[in-house]
């Protein structure tokens, strides 16, 4: 009778971690795990717990699940690990699948259950997985079901996400944005313009939007956020470029500053309009795009300066903004 064999008889009579199946059988710890892990990836036995706490059990009858019952994104890696949790959780789990990413300190880019299992391993070890996806999912839908048409209002402003979410660290676009312009990785930049770009599509039609504003880079570099999401998400709207310009030799970063009065006295005193025909903005609706619209305070300038040149209406745009006053309480 094979090892694998014995492994399923000793597992018959109940869940057992790998040390007692090597002190029943007389094995290594190294030919344990190899059996284990083939049993695993056959279908015939499951795994709970964490280490040192694993247990293995005999998934006979009914109870028995194959990599095609798996719901869809469920990895047999992590139904394997936590049979109980896709038993019960299987639509929060689909949710999570769909809208979770997580970018890890080591520069991996993890989506989906996956992705969630790893950021809860490391922020918040001791803390049941079950009830993380539970405040997670409910939090995350709390946040989806305050938008209008896939975006958030806020007075004239608009943003497809807030950039955190209250004990879960930044969203999926949150990341996105926050890596794509650290890294300057155009991957990741057109990975944000693909999901932004829906909703910004419908904007601009039922807003009548017709030109678009790009709000200059702050600092020096390779490549700008903004500049490249213009480009991706080919909103097919003319452009007015606004021009940036220090009166000093230092070229001073928007997070430089702290206060929200020093940002806006940098976008009034550094941004300008193009050189205009007499009434060429008047009667137009701008879509003006920032990366943030927290706070809004560089958006309102550069409104109060086309406002003045005629525009008729400034709307704002940007990635992600603050959390709706409805998530504080």
């Amino acid at each position: 009778m094979g090892v694998a064999q014995n492994i399923q008889i000793i597992l018959g009579r109940g869940a057992a971690r790998p040390v007692e199946l090597m002190r029943e059988l007389g094995l290594s710890r190294q030919t344990i795990q190899r059996e284990l892990r083939r049993l695993l990836g056959e279908g015939k036995i499951n795994k709970t717990g964490r280490p040192p706490q694993v247990f293995y059990q005999l998934v006979t009858g009914s109870g028995k699940t194959s990599r095609r019952e798996l719901p869809e994104g469920i990895s047999w890696e992590f139904w394997s690990s936590y049979p109980e949790v896709v038993e019960q959780y299987e639509a929060q789990l689909a949710y999570l699948e769909q809208h979770y990413l997580y970018i890890t300190p080591d520069g991996r880019m993890l989506t989906g259950v996956a992705g969630f299992e790893q950021w809860a391993s490391i922020v918040a070890p001791e803390q049941a997985l079950t009830e993380l996806i539970e405040e997670y999912v409910a939090l995350r839908e709390q946040a989806d079901g305050l938008m209008k048409d896939g975006l958030w209002p806020s007075g004239s402003n608009y943003f497809s996400d807030v950039p955190e979410l209250p004990g879960f660290g930044r969203t999926r676009l949150g990341q996105l944005v926050a890596h794509a312009a650290e890294s300057q990785n155009t991957t990741l930049m057109g990975q944000i313009a693909s999901e932004i770009r829906p909703a910004l599509q419908r904007l601009v039609a039922s807003q009548q939007i017709d030109l678009l504003a790009v709000t200059p880079p702050a600092g020096p570099r390779k490549i700008h956020l903004l500049e490249r999401l213009k480009w991706d998400l080919a909103l097919g709207l003319p452009e007015l470029r606004l021009l940036r310009q220090y009166q000093g030799e230092i070229v001073v970063g928007s997070d430089s500053f702290t206060s929200q009065a020093e940002r806006a006295a940098q976008a009034r005193q550094t941004i300008s309009l193009p050189e205009l025909e007499p009434g060429q903005l008047a009667g137009k609706t701008i879509l003006v795009m920032d990366d943030s619209v927290d706070p809004a305070v560089v958006l309102e300038e550069i409104r109060a300066k086309l406002r003045a040149a005629g525009a008729r209406r400034v709307l704002g745009y940007a990635m992600v903004g603050p959390l709706p006053p409805e998530m504080l309480q």
